[in-house]
């Protein structure tokens, strides 16, 4: 697991203790408009954007250092077809 996790499993743990200790009340009681827009923002924000992400990253041509160089030469031949590689 990466940092991040580890800091919130221990964080998590370590609120779970002191609940435990110190006898509070733990509940949930949102109303209704609070899980409607998590549950949105779980499904638009997180779902569907990822799905964006990946349809847009597929379709994105990954240069290499030799794809780029072949490409830069493809793309200037005519250039390069002009110029003498012997000074005269």
């Amino acid at each position: 697991m990466q940092g991040n996790a580890w800091g919130m499993l221990y964080s998590a743990l370590g609120l779970f203790v002191y609940v435990i200790i110190s006898g509070a009340d733990f509940s949930l009681s949102a109303p209704a408009s609070y899980w409607y827009s998590l549950v949105y923002l779980s499904v638009f924000g997180t779902v569907i954007a990822f799905a964006c992400y990946f349809v847009l990253l597929g379709n994105t041509i990954v240069l290499t250092p030799t794809k780029r160089i072949k490409a830069f030469i493809e793309s200037n031949k005519a250039s390069f077809a002009n110029k003498r590689s012997i000074p005269s």
